[in-house]
């Protein structure tokens, strides 16, 4: 090997900072690769003979110079990639800040993550994230920025360490995908350095896989993380967890919760795969196994030095595997293990530990830790098995000096509280997490109308058109314009509320039918006002019931208001005659008259739907003859002498005859 002097000409290239500068870190170290300018997309190295060290002053304006270490060569082409997992990047930006602990890098957008992961002089710097972050499934196919030959994101400190500090903010990274099998140390941050300092982050449905040393969040942590949380899915080999792969001797994780599922490899733990450093105040909430996952712990794979500290922490979920499994850890190495407990359901494979299935000699057994023997009926290395209702008893925890909200015999630091039905299942959650309550709805109650109303707002939960949550959900203030059944769903944690209302519509529609003159309108129980269409439709006073007889012949309508709606009819014709015109059109005649025993009636032929009536003087009816035919004979032999009224009723109209009895 020989140093030579290399001319650099740079293509499509737009300079930044002054001729003839250097990107800071880019010296003349060994197989260096240098991005001079933001747009530089390759370097070439044109060989030229000289001297470490000398500059062609007279160029400095146009060229730039990089050392180079390389064999006989007449050119070489240096194209801006990652060398052995590092990259010498000058000029990347991010959504704004300047790196430092009073103006850190805000990291806001994919591309400002895609920076970070790829840029590792900024990997002591500071970052704060300013806002959800969401990847989409077409972020890691061909063709998308994170797609990397179908290995998706790029672990932060890939072929280093992040040895800086990254704040969350609480706001979420969802859809976080990594497809690394044959890399080890892999996560969102792949290695981190003791000066490292992770807060308030959240990963929601992420999808992770690696080799050995796999987690959501880390694959190994030195440094130290709080209040992170994680959900999903990992996938490798050995030294598994949701939240990190290995905790180190000198790293600490505290306040931080993980959920998720691990379904096959060895030295696996619900939180963390090893652990060497302390871990207080966590959770895992997990599903993990299959047949071809062993050596399991419901929290933790193995506490492996005497600096391992796990301390108020707990495991829930379920562990299927085929050999070594313990409801919490594994294999207890070193260390110790308090205040912590395991509610988790295990198979009946061998080698099956309540809370510790191994345990080395000379260990100080876990102290005041408890595991569910109703979940899993099998003895245990260290720790005490309880039925669940002891398990969900405060009584039982402080009674073994764990710190809970509410007591101060065991402190005043209020670690724990007791979860319920809707949280937890009524174990016991930590105190910075969320008691949900049982949810309650409020009905507003079935309504019978006629026109579409609005839903009202609700105090818990909301609407959906099927029960249980399912079919389309309705915002307050949606019109219902159809009868149909309402759901109220609420859930809150692992309870949920439930009620129903029916929404009936009946359009109000004015009608009325004529009998005989008589109007009567078409709905009841409402309230009328009855018009003359012949006068501008105004209402004629004193007519308020459901049927109205005119007294002059006209067009004639009905208001109905009836549950809040009003409907008018459409106007009906009435053709009111005088006795004699009626009379003589009906043609009505009851003879004899004074009449002893039989009267004969007779009426027109043309008459319709007649109907004969003999009342006496008050209006009583005391004889009724349906369908007669003309001439037909009515028998007042039983009747008392007097006066009587012989009555017809027919389609056409109404006459009357007064008669008298001997």
């Amino acid at each position: 090997f020989r140093f030579v002097r290399a001319l650099i000409r740079l293509e499509n290239t737009t300079r930044q900072g002054s001729p003839g500068a250097m990107p800071t870190g880019a010296g003349a170290g060994k197989n260096s690769g240098v991005a001079i300018g933001r747009k530089a997309r390759k370097l070439v190295v044109h060989k030229s003979k000289g001297t470490i060290g000398e500059l062609i002053g007279s160029k400095a304006s146009v060229w730039e110079f990089l050392w180079v270490k390389f064999n006989s060569m007449k050119s070489v082409t240096l194209s801006l990639a990652l060398a052995a997992g590092i990259s010498w990047v000058y000029g990347q930006s991010y959504s704004g800040g300047s790196g430092t602990a009073n103006d850190p890098y805000l990291i806001s957008t994919k591309q400002d993550l895609k920076t970070l992961s790829e840029t590792n002089m900024h990997w002591q710097s500071h970052f704060l994230q300013t806002g959800n972050i969401q990847f989409q499934p077409s972020d890691f196919v061909s063709g998308g920025a994170f797609y990397y030959n179908g290995e998706g994101f790029l672990p932060i400190g890939t072929g280093g360490f992040f040895d800086g500090n990254y704040d969350g903010a609480g706001y979420s990274i969802d859809g976080l995908y990594i497809n690394r099998p044959t890399t080890n140390y892999v996560g969102l941050f792949s290695k981190t350095g003791n000066n490292f300092v992770l807060r308030n982050v959240v990963l929601t449905n992420a999808e992770v896989t690696g080799q050995f040393w796999v987690g959501l969040l880390l694959g190994q942590n030195v440094g130290y993380v709080d209040n992170c949380h994680v959900q999903g899915e990992v996938f490798g080999s050995q030294v598994m967890g949701l939240f990190c792969g290995i905790n180190s001797n000198v790293a600490s994780i505290f306040n931080s919760g993980a959920k998720g599922t691990i379904s096959s490899g060895a030295a696996v733990g619900g939180f963390v795969g090893s652990n060497g450093g302390i871990i207080s105040q966590c959770f895992a909430d997990v599903v993990l196994g299959s047949s071809s996952l062993s050596d399991a712990g419901g929290f933790a794979y193995a506490n492996t030095s005497s600096t391992a500290h796990i301390s108020d922490c707990y495991a829930v979920g379920t562990l299927n595997g085929s050999n070594l499994l313990a409801g919490f850890v594994r294999n207890m190495q070193s260390g110790s293990i308090n205040h912590c407990y395991s509610a988790v359901t295990m198979n009946t494979a061998s080698m099956i530990g309540g809370f510790v299935q191994q345990m080395n000699v000379g260990v100080t057994p876990p102290g005041q830790c408890f595991y569910d023997m109703d979940l899993s009926p099998v003895s245990s290395a260290g720790g005490t098995g309880l039925t669940t209702l002891q398990m969900i008893d405060q009584n039982t925890f402080t009674g073994a000096g764990w710190d809970f909200v509410g007591e101060t015999t065991n402190g005043f630091n209020d670690v724990w509280q007791m979860g319920n039905p809707c949280t937890n299942n009524g174990y016991p959650i930590l105190a910075w997490q969320t008691l949900d309550q049982v949810p309650v709805v409020s009905n507003p109650g079935s309504v019978s109308v006629c026109a579409p109303v609005a839903l009202p707002s609700l105090n818990a939960g909301n609407y959906f058109t099927g029960p249980g949550g399912t079919g389309t959900q309705l915002s307050a203030g949606t019109l219902i314009s159809s009868t149909q059944s309402i759901y109220i769903y609420a859930q809150s944690g692992t309870c949920a509320a439930e009620d129903s209302f029916t929404v009936t519509i009946t359009p109000l529609v004015a009608g009325v039918t004529n009998s005989n003159g008589t109007l009567t309108a078409s709905e009841a129980g409402a309230t009328y006002r009855w018009l003359d269409c012949g006068n501008n439709y105004a209402e004629i006073s004193g007519e308020t019931g459901a049927s109205f007889t005119p007294s002059q012949s006209g067009n004639y309508a009905v208001e109905i208001s009836q549950n809040g709606c009003t409907d008018t009819s459409a106007c009906e014709m009435v053709t009111v005659m005088g006795l004699g015109d009626l009379g003589q059109r009906l043609k009505l005649h009851a003879y004899p008259n004074p009449v002893v025993d039989m009267v004969v009636v007779a009426f027109g032929s043309e008459l319709t739907n007649v109907e004969l009536l003999v009342m006496d003087m008050t209006g009583r009816v005391l004889q009724r003859q349906e369908n007669p035919e003309s001439g037909n004979p009515m028998d007042l032999s039983g009747f008392l002498a007097g006066p009587y009224i012989i009555q017809m009723n027919c389609d056409q109209g109404r006459s009357s005859q007064r008669i008298v009895k001997y």
